[in-house]
């Protein structure tokens, strides 16, 4: 899979969502509630790309109605300590 480097994340303020890059797969699906920098996400769509962050996230605010079931606490640098 190539070399473990930080994953890119792209915050877009205006529409309240989040993309992340990473060089390794997430085992994050529809259910998945993402907290990342105080904020709670839901993942919309997964995206191929090209190396070396082939694999893409797009996550939506959650919206404050909705149900957790569970929390992942995200961190950019999860993938340098093999996560």
């Amino acid at each position: 899979m190539g070399a473990r480097i930080r994953d890119e994340v792209t915050i877009d303020s205006s529409s309240q969502s989040l993309s992340i890059a990473s060089c390794r797969p997430k085992q994050w699906n529809q259910l998945t509630t993402i907290s990342h920098d105080g904020q709670f996400y839901e993942l919309v769509q997964e995206e191929k790309a090209t190396a070396p962050r082939p694999f893409i996230y797009q996550l939506r605010k959650k919206p404050p109605t909705a149900v957790i079931r569970g929390i992942y606490a995200y961190d950019p640098d999860e993938v340098l300590q093999g996560k």
